[in-house]
């Protein structure tokens, strides 16, 4: 950690324990955006239904038909939002994005980017940052 321009150590103990209280399950909610293997690609993917260890998934991007359901989050193609992909991963041609743009939308985006600037982007939850900073904002900008 970096306190006052000095880089303190994080005692050993408080890391174990951080560790042995690590759930990846929590990652893992509707709404929030993951890393999903996909025929021969990492692809960004949108949970739209979980349930204890099992997500259903929609790749951001690509029509509803893709879709994959009851998908074990331990899978080795399940993995946190943006540990494998960058930028856009949907399709190329026929794009199929759900999409909203009105005054509200823009107003909340910009709220939201506001209080991340005033913060000097000093976050409490890496996850939410990136789940955010990486997803939302992304895929709102990217589809203006």
């Amino acid at each position: 950690m970096l306190s006052n321009g000095k880089i303190e150590t994080i005692p050993e103990e408080e890391i174990k324990n951080a560790i042995a209280s690590f759930d990846p399950l929590k990652y893992y909610v509707k709404n929030s955006y993951i890393d999903m293997y996909d025929v021969n690609e990492w692809r960004v993917g949108i949970i739209t239904a979980a349930e204890n260890d099992r997500i259903d998934v929609h790749f951001e991007g690509w029509a509803s038909k893709y879709n994959e359901k009851n998908v074990k989050v331990t899978e080795v193609r399940v993995a946190p939002f943006r540990r494998y992909t960058k930028g856009y991963t949907g399709q190329r041609k026929n794009t199929n994005r759900a999409f909203t743009y009105n005054q509200d939308v823009k107003k909340k985006m910009e709220r939201r980017v506001r209080r991340l600037l005033e913060s000097r982007f000093e976050v409490e939850d890496a996850n939410k940052f990136n789940q955010f900073f990486r997803g939302e904002l992304f895929f709102f900008v990217d589809s203006l």
